[in-house]
């Protein structure tokens, strides 16, 4: 863990990992409780998981990438058990999708990148944007 940080990249990951799941269980119509507290959708991960985690990451990714070829899908209702003011649960899938998913990954995806500057692994070997 990176001195000063709340969390690992793992549990950032597994973190994301929970919120895609949990999208992805109430586009499936089998939606689950907002959890309790914000530390419960931070499950802790031992350094040996982390491939288990990466792959189920991954394919989490695919299966909500799926999700988007389906324009009906995208225009259903989705309750997230909120309302929006007026009173009336207005949301859309694509509009979940966008704020639950695409939104709150971006802002973890600039937490790990800023972790790894600081570990000295950013940016990767293999070549990335720097910006």
């Amino acid at each position: 863990m990176v001195e000063g940080s709340n969390h690992t990249i793992a549990e950032i990951i597994a973190h994301l990992l929970y919120w895609q799941d949990w999208f992805y269980q109430g586009v499936l119509e089998n939606l689950q409780p907002y959890p309790s507290s914000n530390e419960l959708s931070f499950p802790k991960v031992a350094a040996s998981e982390w491939n288990t985690l990466r792959e189920g990451f991954l394919q989490s990714l695919e299966d909500i990438k799926h999700l988007c070829s389906d324009v009906a899908l995208l225009n259903r209702p989705f309750s997230q058990g909120k309302t929006l003011e007026g009173g009336h649960d207005q949301r859309t899938v694509a509009m979940t999708l966008l704020y639950t998913v695409a939104l709150h990954n971006a802002h973890h995806y600039g937490q790990i990148i800023t972790l790894r500057q600081v570990l000295g692994i950013w940016p990767p070997k293999a070549g990335s944007m720097t910006w």
